[in-house]
């Protein structure tokens, strides 16, 4: 029975785990066994192949996890109560190792409860480390783990928590291709909460729509959206929401109702004091601008963007404003500065993997070497756009065509 609750147990978490990691699980689960005792067990689990061994990341590091039909053996026959314990189980083991991951980068965090809020909690380690994808090798598994611990919560139905984990990992999901899977958790947790959570969770799922180009659907969601911001007095929410509705009336054309909400966003946000909302409400005013030709403001809120997202080594949004900046060159023929811009951009899309940012500056180096006469540079370079965005099934793929 000792042996079948280490395995079941081993089944909720459904973590592929190294010897030691499995040794620390059990024991955090209350599970303690001296290391002749728990070589034993192992070996045995071994020798009736119970175990599925995993190259890790590093191919020095071998992890295992139980096959498929031992895991569904024992997740269909546990009891209810059995269930709810392997789950809390799963939570503790989950937060620790996570404040393990945020030690081994030097940051501390507090002990008892105030280390949980300090991982979950609005704009703390969990929601920066997701936006942070420089730190790739701490970034994918962390995101690897929230992911598992999202289930937990939800199973358990800590809706809120669950919430706050997703609302922090969404984008950093769709980034690396798991959209589809951030859209549908992202709905099942609107349905299951109330109040702000849910508002937040349809905030972000309308703004994934919109990055597939649902353009209609997600402007009449943000609509919808907007009286219960009001009525909640989620006032930075609500600055948020105007942003992003004024990209999809920038998508669509209507350049100027565009400008104007981006204006009423930077006001709300410098209200708040809210700088990095600022900063990306400054970053699309000055995409907007451009495509009014307004190239000298345009320029003014980019700088302002650049600046703020340099200092503070947001290296995603950096690189994504530095693209904007770079088309702002080159529609005042400053090759030479657009150049510039272009190949910082193109250097932070490659190496925290940001494909869009990546995209655009190959496309925009290409136009510059088209504006300069270079043909044979910018037509290898229009060749790589394309084959980028035929690989990341960009809907934009016409441009370089």
């Amino acid at each position: 029975m000792a042996s079948r609750n280490r395995l079941a147990n081993l089944s909720i978490l459904g973590l592929p785990l190294d010897f030691d990691g499995i040794k620390n699980f059990l024991e955090q689960s209350g599970d303690t066994l001296s290391v002749d005792e728990y070589m034993a067990w192992l070996d045995s689990c071994l020798e009736t192949n119970l175990f599925l061994k995993i190259i890790g990341a590093d191919d020095n590091m071998s992890l295992w996890r139980l096959h498929d039909v031992v895991s569904d053996y024992f997740i269909k026959n546990a009891q209810t109560e059995d269930l709810k314990r392997y789950h809390r189980n799963a939570d503790g083991f989950i937060l620790e190792r996570i404040s393990s991951l945020a030690m081994s980068m030097n940051i501390i965090l507090p002990d008892g409860d105030a280390r949980r809020d300090a991982i979950l909690g609005a704009n703390n380690f969990l929601y920066q480390i997701s936006h942070l994808p420089q730190h790739q090798e701490f970034h994918q598994s962390i995101l690897n783990l929230a992911i598992n611990w999202f289930d937990h919560l939800f199973w358990l139905g800590e809706y809120k928590e669950a919430a706050d984990i997703l609302n922090s990992i969404c984008f950093a999901l769709a980034r690396r291709g798991q959209r589809k899977m951030a859209e549908n958790m992202l709905a099942a947790i609107a349905s299951k909460t109330k109040g702000l959570t849910s508002v937040v969770a349809q905030m972000n799922l309308a703004t994934l729509l919109r990055e597939e180009l649902q353009l209609s659907l997600a402007i009449r969601l943000y609509w919808q959206l907007i009286p219960k911001l009001s009525k909640l007095k989620a006032f930075i929410q609500l600055a948020q929401i105007l942003s992003e509705m004024a990209a999809i009336y920038r998508q669509m054309g209507n350049l100027r109702r565009s400008a104007m909400i981006l204006e009423l966003s930077v006001i709300l946000n410098r209200w708040l004091k809210n700088w990095k909302s600022l900063a990306i409400a400054r970053s699309q005013l000055s995409s907007t601008y451009r495509y009014l030709k307004y190239y000298s403001l345009a320029l003014r809120n980019s700088k302002k963007a650049v600046n703020y997202f340099r200092k503070t080594n947001d290296l995603l949004n950096l690189g994504r404003s530095l693209l904007t900046q770079g088309n702002i060159h080159y529609n005042k023929s400053k090759s030479d500065s657009a150049l510039l811009c272009f190949n910082e951009s193109l250097e932070i899309g490659k190496r925290i993997e940001d494909h869009q940012t990546e995209i655009g500056s190959t496309s925009g180096k290409a136009r510059v070497f088209l504006s300069l006469k270079k043909y044979d540079e910018a037509q290898t370079l229009l060749e790589q756009a394309i084959s980028l965005r035929e690989r990341y099934n960009d809907h934009y793929i016409g441009i370089e065509y």
